[in-house]
């Protein structure tokens, strides 16, 4: 009852409820429930139709059975079930948005100006869902095919948390979040040789406990280090969004009370959220475009791509693609919290448009990819979307799981024959070398992560030499 009044609508007539009415496609309700949090947090104001069509593609999504119809009827009950009032209509925004935004710009610069803060003490941390094995529709899958039972779109998702203060010069290990403890694909890795701080949880955001877990663990000895280094006093201030997703103000400080924390207001992010001024958008761009590159440099058919792909595959890509991201698009970010920073270039418009131009020429000379254009990048580079462009070929998660032991046995079965020095070493040898070699590296503490990346790059390059050799033969 708790988990059901902590996910409606505080403000709405949820309280005055005598009765819990539930769903008949509960799984349904729970995910629409929470896109519909997460569109209200970011600020998007989501109509009746958007919220019936979301719906029914989340109904396909997830496989279910039944005869659903996402009718006016429906959109009444699950409004009522979740103490929603209102869905906002088409071009209109959140009430009171641009007034609490700017009263709270206000109040924060006279905060900083008081603690005498400087925009190396001031952090702020936003979080974002990434949907990491996706490619564009038409570089997996004929037009033809796409619409068969195999082919569905992608729901594997991890939670990932970027972190840095004003002047972009301290970017923390970015945080992310998987719903298994310890993925198969980290196999033997120890986790604290991870290139990101990694943390699992079943729910969809991350928890009280965890972020109060990074936070104790992670960021004020991490920030405390850095601004040290800065010859700083150790003092700072992290800016997050407002709660529930997070604990209170109170419970998050340093134990000498001089890292805290400070909330946004409700329905603000999308106004002055550092992080959500483009930079979580730039990370999802650069890691799309990354996870393009690798797919196009394996050269193999997008089946045996998407098999290959692992969690710990996604963790490298997207570290990566947070150390890309330019200190200047950080601190251009931070612009409508302090103003004189505005002159201040990030990454603009045309930079976005000349990545999606230059994948979309390659692709188009990449067999199997011909029909893509920068219209089918951009859409897929928009970070805003629900990844329906994103179409995998897939089977179910059991079929998958059931799948990769019998992968694993084969490879036992031929490690002595193919691991033979005397004998010419084969790609599929050498391809098993790699990976070994890759598992010991997870497990050693005092590896680079160019050592790492190196190593995955050679992985690729063996892949597709594997891929013309089966070609030719």
């Amino acid at each position: 009852i708790i988990n059901y009044a902590n996910s409606s609508d505080p403000t709405s007539g949820v309280s005055k409820r005598k009765s819990m009415k539930s769903s008949t496609y509960e799984e349904l309700d729970r995910v629409m429930i929470e896109w519909f949090n997460q569109q209200k947090t970011d600020g998007i104001p989501v109509s009746g139709t958007i919220c019936a069509k979301q719906a029914k593609f989340f109904f396909d999504a997830l496989g279910m059975e039944g005869d659903f119809n996402a009718s006016s009827g429906w959109l009444t009950r699950f409004k009522q079930r979740h103490g929603i009032p209102k869905a906002a209509g088409k071009g209109t925004k959140l009430k009171g948005d641009e007034t609490a935004a700017s009263e709270f710009c206000g109040n924060f610069q006279e905060f900083v100006e008081r603690e005498n803060l400087q925009p190396e003490q001031i952090y702020g941390a936003d979080q974002t869902g990434l949907f990491w094995k996706c490619l564009p529709s038409r570089t997996l899958a004929l037009e033809t095919e796409q619409n068969t039972s195999g082919y569905r779109s992608s729901r594997e998702r991890i939670i990932i948390m970027c972190c840095a203060n004003a002047t972009g010069l301290h970017k923390l290990n970015l945080c992310v979040v998987g719903k298994a403890k310890k993925p198969r694909a980290f196999k033997g890795a120890d986790l604290s040789n991870l290139p990101v701080t990694y943390f699992s949880q079943k729910s969809a955001w991350i928890e009280h406990s965890v972020f109060r877990q990074w936070f104790e663990k992670y960021f004020v000895p991490q920030v405390q280090k850095h601004l040290k280094s800065q010859g700083l006093l150790e003092k700072a201030v992290l800016l997050l969004d407002f709660p529930p997703a997070h604990p209170n103000e109170e419970l998050l400080s340093s134990d000498d009370g001089r890292i805290i924390v400070k909330y946004l207001p409700p329905n603000v992010t999308s106004l002055i959220q550092p992080m959500s001024q483009g930079v979580l958008a730039t990370v999802k761009r650069y890691y799309r475009a990354g996870l393009l590159q690798k797919y196009m440099g394996e050269g193999i058919d997008p089946k045996m791509f998407w098999k290959n792909l692992t969690v710990l595959d996604a963790i490298y890509e997207v570290s990566r693609a947070w150390n890309m991201v330019k200190s200047s698009t950080i601190t251009k970010a931070w612009k409508k919290l302090f103003p004189s920073n505005e002159e201040n270039s990030g990454m603009n418009i045309d930079e976005g448009a000349i990545l999606a131009a230059n994948l979309a020429t390659v692709l188009q000379n990449t067999e199997a990819c011909e029909h893509v254009d920068i219209e089918n990048i951009d859409q897929w580079f928009d970070s805003r979307s629900n990844d329906s462009s994103c179409q995998v070929l897939t089977d179910s998660e059991s079929a998958e799981d059931q799948a990769k032991p019998a992968e694993q046995k084969h490879y036992n079965k031929t490690r002595k024959a193919d691991l033979n020095p005397e004998k010419h070493i084969s790609h599929k040898a050498a391809l098993e070398w790699t990976e070994n070699l890759l598992d010991y590296l997870e497990q050693q503490d005092d590896m680079l992560l160019s050592d790492k990346l190196v190593l995955r790059r050679l992985r690729t390059i063996i892949r597709r030499k594997q891929k013309i050799q089966n070609n030719k033969n």
